[in-house]
């Protein structure tokens, strides 16, 4: 068997479960984006190699207290959060 390569990519936009009024710095999150893109190269009949790549932003979004009676550290506080994740894989696999 000769070698190969193949490509992928994908782009999506998630809109986040958790409203204003519920999120807290326990459950920080907000629509986004996710861009990702792989390829997988097989040398051989028995050896091929993956690699994967994704991207999360999440839109700036506000923080508070839980204020749901529940334990906060430092006592009530508020504040800003920008969320950026970066993935990287890579897998190789023998097929005998």
């Amino acid at each position: 068997m000769a070698s190969w390569a193949s490509l992928r990519a994908g782009v999506g936009y998630e809109v986040s479960p958790i409203d204003n009024r519920s999120r807290s710095y326990r459950l920080p999150y907000n629509d986004g984006v996710r861009l990702s893109f792989g390829a997988t190269y097989r040398h051989n009949e028995h050896l091929s190699v993956d690699l994967g790549y994704s991207y999360i932003s999440v839109e700036d979004m506000q923080l508070r207290s839980a204020g749901d009676g529940g334990p906060d550290a430092n006592g009530p506080f508020s504040g800003r959060a920008d969320i950026h994740v970066h993935y990287l894989s890579m897998a190789m696999s023998l097929h005998w």
